[in-house]
């Protein structure tokens, strides 16, 4: 198939599956914000600010459900719960402490803690794209025990031994809404360009403050399990490959955002979950071009599309 073709059968597909609206009431995105212990005052300030920044954010996004979640008890329940499955986006926010023991990892709850792989079983049989981010000391071993397939995983620190109180979830809740935290000017703040703002601005603290830098955040998008620190990125792009040729991480949290820019505009959440895994396909197949036949590359291109339109039209 040549160029035209293809080019033609793309823009006719995408101009009617942009345009098909839905007769079924489209659901609305999650923001769990589970709440710590804070254990002093100094914490308790700022948890609760840290929150006050996410609340915000919800409301600016409109299609979002806010639930705070106060204890053990209550995180397993919403964990369980039928409620809430049918959403396109599940977004849950650690703010706290950690801690860890050389074996468990926990993150610190009013009563009983709750550790990393408690948490991933909890989660184990929810399939909508999730988005968990743990703010709080000797975060690292929950990226592993959470990381998997539509997932997004941020923690505070690289390991459970980063044991100093945390910064960076006040930096990467205050680029949520800052415009200077648009790397890309594209009009809206993704989760990738939080996390780098963030960390940027958690390395910025402790240099201005001559204390060493004692957490270093990952993120992890690939399922992998592994991560990657925001010294890897030049440009919103994993400049720096792991040794094992993993596949690098951010394609994905650069897609996602808490509040819709003007490129969602007139998209229900669901809409903007299936045109932002369309982009990741194309961005692999891009990838992939020079090791496949222009006919064959021209096929998958159209395919996709095609596939884009089904998704759309159902």
């Amino acid at each position: 198939m040549g160029m035209k073709r293809c080019m033609m059968a793309i823009l006719s597909i995408a101009a009617w599956a942009f345009g098909a609206e839905s007769g079924e009431p489209q659901a609305k995105r999650l923001l769990w914000l589970v709440m710590g212990a804070p254990g002093e005052e100094r914490f308790a300030r700022d948890f609760a600010a840290q929150a006050d920044l996410w609340k915000k954010e919800a409301a600016r996004a409109g299609d979002v459900d806010l639930r705070e979640i106060l204890g053990r008890e209550a995180l397993q329940a919403a964990c369980s719960s039928d409620g809430g499955r049918r959403s396109p986006e599940l977004w849950i926010v650690l703010i706290g402490h950690g801690t860890f023991d050389g074996r468990l990892a926990k993150f610190n709850l009013e009563g009983p803690d709750v550790a990393a792989q408690e948490l991933a079983g909890w989660l184990s049989d929810r399939t909508q794209p999730l988005v968990l981010i743990h703010t709080g000391e000797c975060s690292g071993p929950f990226l592993p025990a959470l990381s998997g397939k539509n997932r997004v995983i941020v923690t505070a620190t690289q390991s459970g031994s980063e044991v100093v109180a945390t910064r960076f979830g006040g930096h990467f809740a205050a680029a949520m809404g800052e415009p200077l935290a648009d790397l890309n000017r594209d009009g809206a703040v993704s989760v990738l360009e939080a996390f780098l703002v963030g960390a940027q601005r958690t390395a910025e603290f402790y240099e201005q403050d001559r204390r060493l830098l004692s957490e270093h955040a990952l993120i992890d998008d690939t399922g992998d399990g592994k991560g990657t620190r925001a010294d890897w990125f030049e440009g919103g792009r994993a400049a720096q490959k792991s040794l094992d040729g993993a596949a690098a991480d951010g394609v994905r949290a650069g897609r996602i955002r808490l509040v819709p820019g003007p490129a969602d505009q007139g998209l229900s959440g669901e809409e903007r979950l299936r045109r932002d895994q369309l982009e990741e396909q194309i961005e692999s197949l891009r990838n992939r071009r020079g090791k496949m036949g222009e006919e064959e590359w021209y096929e998958l291109l159209e395919a996709k599309f095609l596939e884009l339109g089904s998704l759309l039209g159902s």
